[in-house]
């Protein structure tokens, strides 16, 4: 009786223990109830990636990660061995991308099939490729915005620094302030704004007056322009017309030798006759300057002296 209940123990542990492998490597992403294949890629660096890492194809997991060797005699490259789903057909240069599974750091198989012939058999090598982890992607997107804080944060401390220096002058100009304060203050104590308020108010009724003052002007102009509406400019006209028509007619007499001095103007003969009278003058002049006793008898003078 107690064999047969240590054999039944036996075969319980046995069970759960399968059991619990089973289970185990389920939960890690095998499945035992569908065939897989094995394949291999070398990479320089896993960064982190451990074994039962996922393989994904499109968000989808089709295999897992079952070992990684590390190559001692070719410069310690990594071998991963990779478990995917045997119904999946692998084509020449499939690659397989080692990247970041998610913000907290875990690794994952990204699948990038190819339908190229011939299909990779299993056991073949796949193409490894690293993708930049997302929080060397984040870290290298935030290296320059770091930089900008950093000077920024310099350029601020700076600045404060100018401030310190300037602690007399603002003591100045708030003491300035104050002064300005109290002294119009005072003014409103004093009663100086009435003042003025009274002046500009007495300036508003002055201009008051002066505009209406002006308003008789523009009457005025008015009657002016009337009145001179009203002349008889016509007539004027006309007066001054005569007067032009007068004054042609004279000129015209002029040129045509009417009159005594269009003849003096016109006649050759009258102008012959006075150039010749004024030569015979010069003449006279000049022989009475050169030979005076001819015209003046000097004896008759000096007896009158005498």
């Amino acid at each position: 009786m107690s064999r047969s209940k240590e054999i039944k123990i036996g075969i319980l542990a046995i069970v759960s223990s399968v059991l619990l492998y089973t289970g185990f490597n389920f939960l890690k992403g095998s499945d035992f109830f569908s065939q897989i294949k094995q394949y291999y890629v070398y990479l320089d660096n896993v960064n982190g990636l451990t074994i039962s890492n996922p393989v994904m194809l499109n968000g989808l997991a089709v295999g897992r990660v079952s070992d990684i060797v590390v190559l001692q005699n070719d410069q310690h490259r990594m071998k991963v061995a990779l478990q995917i789903r045997s119904d999946l057909a692998l084509g020449k240069g499939t690659q397989a991308i080692l990247g970041d599974n998610g913000l907290l750091g875990g690794k994952m198989i990204e699948l990038k099939i190819t339908a190229e012939k011939p299909l990779i058999e299993n056991g073949g090598t796949l193409v490894g490729k690293l993708q930049e982890g997302m929080m060397a992607s984040i870290t290298k997107k935030a290296d320059p915005i770091i930089a900008q804080t950093d000077s920024l944060m310099r350029t601020v401390r700076h600045t404060l620094k100018g401030l310190d220096g300037m602690q007399d002058d603002l003591k100045v100009i708030l003491s300035n302030i104050k002064q300005m304060t109290g002294s119009l203050n005072n003014t409103l104590q004093k009663g100086d704004i009435d003042r003025l308020l009274a002046n500009a108010n007495q300036a508003s009724q002055n201009l008051t007056q002066l505009l209406k003052d002006l308003q008789p002007i523009p009457n005025k102009v008015s009657i002016i322009a009337d009145k001179f509406t009203k002349l008889d400019l016509d007539q004027t006209m006309k007066q001054a017309q005569e007067a032009m028509t007068k004054m042609n007619g004279l000129m015209s007499d002029l040129q045509q030798g009417k009159g005594s001095i269009g003849a003096l103007l016109k006649t050759d003969s009258l102008h012959k006759s006075i150039v010749k009278l004024t030569q015979d003058l010069d003449k006279v002049v000049i022989d009475l300057r050169e030979n005076p006793k001819k015209y003046i008898d000097l004896n008759v003078i000096e007896r009158k002296k005498k």
